[in-house]
């Protein structure tokens, strides 16, 4: 399993910090999250290039840098997961419509009905249906008591992670930035993918 100090860097590269549960209770901040064993299961089931995606969809949209909640990071998570083709400028630009804090606290009323991670996931993929292509795709998940079968696809994550690296070593830049640049060399329709104004 992944040790928390790999979280905890890699979270570092997108200026966020992992603080304690009780500590995130009394005043959270911007860039700041107490779901580190979620984060753990991310890296561990996907890898890193997939934890650092759905990091970089949630604090590079616009207002979401306080959503760092456990329900939102894994419902970004599952939508990611079901629908790859969805990461880049478009999801960014969608993404930037919707607060993701809001969506959180509005569906706890319905939390004995749907769990919240669900219910996130849910109501951003009827948001996000009508903008961003949507295929059949089988989810293949790892098996959390070992490795996956030999017939399933690698965790979309492997394939990534040698373009995000080549990125950063290229350029000294870290990971994150380097994120940014390589998506926004993609999608030409999004000029940047600096820090947005005003962020913390």
């Amino acid at each position: 399993m992944p040790a928390m100090s790999d979280v905890a860097k890699i979270c570092s590269e997108f200026g966020i910090a992992v603080v304690a549960p009780a500590q995130r209770r009394l005043g959270g901040k911007a860039l700041e999250t107490c779901a580190a064993a979620t984060l753990q299961r991310l890296l561990l089931d996907w890898g890193e290039s997939h934890l650092r995606e759905v990091l970089l969809s949630i604090v590079e949209s616009a207002g979401n840098e306080r959503a760092l909640t456990a329900p939102v990071i894994s419902a970004v998570s599952d939508l990611l997961l079901a629908h790859p083709a969805w990461f880049g400028s478009d999801w960014l630009d969608a993404l930037d419509k919707i607060d993701l804090s809001a969506l959180h606290e509005s569906v706890k009323a319905n939390r004995k009905a749907v769990q919240p991670r669900a219910a996130i996931a849910a109501s951003l993929f009827e948001r996000l249906k009508d903008r961003l292509p949507v295929t059949r795709r089988a989810l293949y998940r790892r098996s959390r008591s070992g490795p996956a079968a030999s017939a399933s696809p690698a965790p979309r994550s492997s394939a990534l992670a040698p373009r995000w690296a080549g990125a950063s070593e290229e350029t000294d830049l870290s990971t994150g930035e380097a994120m940014r640049l390589n998506c926004s060399s993609q999608c030409p329709s999004r000029p940047s993918h600096e820090r947005r104004p005003g962020r913390v």
